[in-house]
């Protein structure tokens, strides 16, 4: 299993956070059985340049916070790469890349609420 982040390159992770994407390497066609609670995204912080990322079921415009996003959303998918938009709901099972332009936080985009009137 792969995992990559721009300020230290590629690693082999033991565990994978609920934010992380992850590459997986077989020689050969498989079964992976991954366990866990499926998290709710909250916060990422991502290095200018390209990061890969998990959100969850939701679309990246969802959680952008003050990011500027440089690109579409990249999936790699049986060897061959997806292109998606910004406001695609993706798939929180998977992995992404983005690039953006400076260092950032991935947030969900919290609105303040409507002022009340009397």
């Amino acid at each position: 299993m792969w995992a990559y982040d721009p300020a230290r390159g590629w690693s082999n992770p033991e565990q994978v956070g609920p934010d992380e994407g992850v590459y997986v390497y077989a020689k050969e066609p498989c079964t992976i059985t991954l366990e866990g609670e499926p998290a709710e995204f909250t916060s990422k912080e991502l290095k200018k340049g390209w990061n890969v990322i998990s959100v969850g079921n939701i679309s990246l415009e969802e959680v952008r916070g003050n990011c500027r996003i440089a690109s579409k959303v990249w999936e790699l998918k049986e060897g061959e790469w997806v292109v998606h938009g910004l406001d695609e709901v993706l798939d929180g099972r998977k992995g992404y890349w983005i690039m953006v332009e400076d260092d950032c936080r991935l947030e969900r985009n919290v609105h303040p609420p409507f002022p009340e009137f009397g």
